[in-house]
Formats: structure tokens, sequence, C-alpha cells
């Protein structure tokens, strides 16, 4: 088999507002103690299989996330603004409820709802598109990179790269500390894992567990 560029993708560790269900977007809302157990965890668990860089979203909770991985590996993290969570304008900080109550409309409806003062679907997307031009030209197959983000901005980029429509924003389930996985064979993206939650569970997996 030909080598594979592998982009394992890490959402960030829970926060106070993640437990209480509140809308974060661009908010900066740090890790709360179980975030930070859950960093420590990913850190184990992806110390041993070889990673060549690690870039993250420039929100605190998601560099939080990343540092004990970068410290792990042995790397630096490369904060880049490009996979921070969608602005959530007028939602931010809200919970679903109150967001229907105000807006009569749900935060999970899809990549179409109307954010106020918020971003689209598309947006999102094309930010994404921009990061990973990039990402391709500076990283070859047989190589390992992590990305620590967010929910929202993952579900776009997974779904994106599968060939489903943008405005299908919340078609996954990714969870604080997960890792997911998706290969570049030739121009094809392949879905390897999903919300891989493992390492929170028990304890970290060797390194032949991960292709």
């Amino acid at each position: 088999m030909s080598a594979v560029l592998s982009l394992l993708l890490v959402r960030h560790g829970q926060t106070a507002y993640n437990a209480s269900g509140r809308i974060q977007g661009w908010l900066d809302v740090p890790l709360d103690e179980v975030g930070h157990q859950q960093a420590r965890r990913l850190a184990a668990r992806l110390s041993a299989h070889g990673i060549s860089a690690i870039y993250s979203s420039s929100l605190t909770r998601a560099l939080d996330t990343a540092r004990p991985i970068a410290d792990a590996c042995g790397l630096v993290v490369r904060p880049d603004d490009r996979l921070r969570e969608y602005n959530m304008g007028d939602w931010t900080g809200l919970t679903r409820e109150e967001i229907m109550a105000r807006f009569g409309a749900s935060p999970v409806a899809g990549g179409d709802a109307h954010i106020p003062n918020g971003e689209s679907a598309q947006q999102v997307f094309e930010r994404l598109q921009s990061f990973l031009e990039e990402l391709l030209g500076a990283h070859a197959p047989g190589e390992s990179v992590v990305l620590v983000s967010h929910g929202g901005t993952l579900n776009t980029l997974v779904g994106g790269l599968l060939g489903l429509a943008v405005q299908r924003r919340n078609p996954f389930v990714f969870s604080n500390g997960s890792v997911s996985e998706l290969a570049l064979e030739g121009t094809r993206w392949r879905l390897v894992r999903l919300n891989d939650v493992c390492h929170l569970m028990c304890d970290p997996m060797p390194a032949s567990g991960m292709s």
C-alpha cells in the first residue's frame, strides 16, 4: 500500500460552557479540570505515533488541548485562526433553549441556518479550504498531522472532504477530547476513524493501534 497523508482531528477538551450546554463560538473559554485531564490523555495517546506537526485553532481551549500533545511529541503548536469554531454571532453564550426562545431557530438545524451577525457554513468551508491548501503544500504522504479544532469546524471539514453538501453542518458527532482520522489516498479522502474516545475511558492504546 502506498503511503498516505493522515490527518488526526482532535476536538478540544471540555470547558464549563460545554458542561452547561452553552454556545461558545469565538468566545475564548478555557478548559475546565475535566478538559485538562482529557488533554493529558490525548497527549499520552498520540505521543508514540510519529506526529509531524500540530496545528491548532487560536482559541484558548484548543491551544490548551494542543500544547500537552506538542510537548509529548517534541513539537511546537502552530496556531491558525482558520481552525476556529464558527463565529456564532448573537447566539454566543446562549443555550439551545435560549436560542429557540429568542430567535425561533435551532443551532443544530444545519449549515443553512442563519446566525445573526455570525458565519455561514460556506464561509467556514472557504477558510478551511484555504488552510488545507497550505497544509497539503507543506506535508507529504507518510506524515501524520494533528489538527486541534472544534465540533462545528470539524463537521464542516470532514463533510466537505468526503463530498457532502456544505449545508450539512452537523452530520457527525465529535466529543470533547476525541480523535478522528482522515487519510488522503492519491486525491481521495477516506474516513479512517470517527469520534474515538478510547483514551478517555482506558489506558492509552499502543502505537500500533492507530494507522
